[in-house]
């Protein structure tokens, strides 16, 4: 019984970990996109493309640039602790991004008149406006990271396998091993330690920004805050004093990157061979580690597949948002009658969203036996615990309060319900929430697809087709050149479509349906 407690502190240290690198990167990124058009140019169109990478993408960076780099058990750990931070830190990086980008451009004003250095700045002003955005979207990490907690523990590329001890794994060795009683052991110790980071720290944080009650408890918040806020307070101080002895000089927000680019052929042909040279030596090094570089793609089984999946990612994605509005305009109708229910549903729904992926195979594996009918629901299952989550958060924490107090009366007082109220009221102060949730929820549907597609063990091997299920032959076979080639194709995809339909949708809501 002991074991499955070491193994959950395993996988909560590494949750916290990925969790401060992730908050500490997406202060940085987000506060530089924001301040400098520069970076906001060249790194914007990257995340939008790196947010929709499957984790399974990322395997060979996690292993060629860490358990390669740092030997031992040390660059295992930091491996995992990266790949977890590949599943959190988007949303958070365009939570502070977006931030910093809606302040009031009075206070650059006095940034200017009281001469704040970068550094002054960066901590007396970008970081506090920043905070509700990153607790926000901390309730919606947290979740992603427990949701690929157990494929971030278990690195497997062809004939190497590389597991540490976690809760994650454990559960899926005991299903594994036929260990039922075990398995469930380990989900209920996961589930309940789940409802207590939230009851006892996300929630009662969540709470101080205002946005909306959540069920809490403040107790362990409170001592924890007071820490936390003393600390940040020395920091301040420490750093203060280090900026005006060193004379920082300039601001964040007139930084500059200057770029040459060639003048003529010989400089181009000179830059095209250095590129060349330097992905032929790569290549070659990454073909003496762990995989093999033989490279053999069917180019229209792959366009079939990415069809397949293309389509299961839209049908869910347009599935969660429709559960996502129907369970908000419950949650509306229970606030509106002061009852609890839409606190319970958001609780629910913060357990749920932190089951890791894979496990939905082992806990849903009864519907297995009823042939492909049960594979698919399970897949479908899968599909919805990468991408309903973000519609779900985005509607019940954002867009319901939105829902102006006034609104509501007037629409009582002129005794508009029903369906009436839901297509010209409801739906259009939540449409600024229902965009955010839908662009979200495309990037962690595209996720799914490693764990949704394609389900293996000694005992068990499901293959639904689609990109998900050849990246994963791909690992499996330990074939890296077509791994990278799949990701490149699947990026090149979801770049195209984010910036032919998502980006148009964003333009044509912006400022078009919010209610002053």
């Amino acid at each position: 019984m002991i074991e499955v407690f070491i193994a959950l502190i395993y996988s909560m240290m590494r949750m916290f970990s990925a969790y401060m690198l992730s908050l500490l990167l997406s202060i940085i990124i987000g506060v530089a996109m924001a301040r400098n058009k520069y970076v906001e140019s060249f790194l914007l169109p990257i995340l939008d493309v790196l947010q929709s990478i499957p984790i399974l993408g990322f395997f060979p960076i996690a292993l060629i640039l860490l358990i390669q780099a740092v030997p031992g058990e040390l660059g295992v750990e930091l491996a995992i602790i990266f790949l977890i931070t590949t599943s959190m830190i988007w949303n958070m990086i365009f939570g502070v991004y977006s931030s910093i980008k809606s302040l009031d451009p009075s206070i650059y004003d006095l940034m200017k008149v009281y001469k704040f250095n970068p550094v002054i700045s960066f901590f007396r002003i970008y970081i506090p406006a920043s905070i509700k955005a990153i607790v926000a979207n901390s309730i919606i990490s947290w979740a992603g990271g427990w949701f690929f907690i157990t494929s971030s523990e278990i690195i497997a590329t062809g004939t190497t396998e590389i597991k540490v001890l976690g809760i994650g794994t454990y559960i899926l060795d005991s299903f594994v091993k036929g260990d039922i009683e075990k398995m469930y052991i380990g989900i209920v110790v996961l589930v309940l330690s789940v409802l207590a980071t939230y009851i006892f720290l996300w929630n009662p944080m969540f709470e101080e920004t205002g946005i909306i009650k959540l069920i809490s408890c403040n107790v362990l918040y409170k001592n924890f805050k007071k820490i936390a806020v003393r600390l940040y307070d020395y920091a301040i101080v420490l750093v203060e004093i280090l900026s005006r002895r060193f004379r920082f000089r300039g601001t964040i927000g007139k930084l500059t990157i200057s770029v040459k680019f060639p003048r003529n052929l010989t400089e181009l042909l000179i830059v095209l061979s250095i590129l060349v040279v330097f992905f032929i030596v790569l290549w070659n090094y990454m073909n003496s580690l762990y995989w093999s570089i033989n490279v053999e793609i069917n180019a229209a089984q792959v366009l079939l597949n990415l069809i397949l999946s293309l389509s299961r990612v839209l049908g869910v994605v347009v599935l969660s948002l429709l559960l996502s509005l129907i369970l908000s305009y419950y949650s509306y109708i229970t606030i509106k009658s002061e009852k609890h229910g839409f606190m319970y549903i958001v609780l629910i729904g913060e357990i749920l969203a932190s089951i890791p992926a894979v496990l939905w195979w082992p806990i849903l594996s009864s519907l297995m036996k009823m042939g492909s009918l049960g594979v698919y629901m399970v897949s479908l299952v899968v599909f919805l615990q990468g991408s309903l989550w973000y519609s779900f958060f985005n509607l019940m924490l954002f867009g319901i309060s939105s829902l102006r107090k006034e609104v509501v009366e007037l629409a009582d007082v002129y005794g508009i319900k029903g369906k009436y109220f839901i297509r010209h009221i409801f739906i259009p102060i939540l449409l600024p929430s229902i965009a955010t949730g839908m662009i979200s929820s495309w990037g962690g549907a595209w996720n799914s697809i490693i764990v949704a597609e394609y389900f293996s063990t000694d005992n068990v091997c499901v293959n639904l087709g689609g990109i998900g299920a050849l990246m994963n032959e791909a690992s499996s076979r330990g074939n890296v050149g077509e791994l990278i080639i799949l990701v490149t194709i699947l990026s090149l995809v979801i770049a195209v479509i984010n910036k032919s339909l998502w980006s148009r949708l964003f333009r044509k809501l912006k400022g078009r349906y919010l209610v002053e």
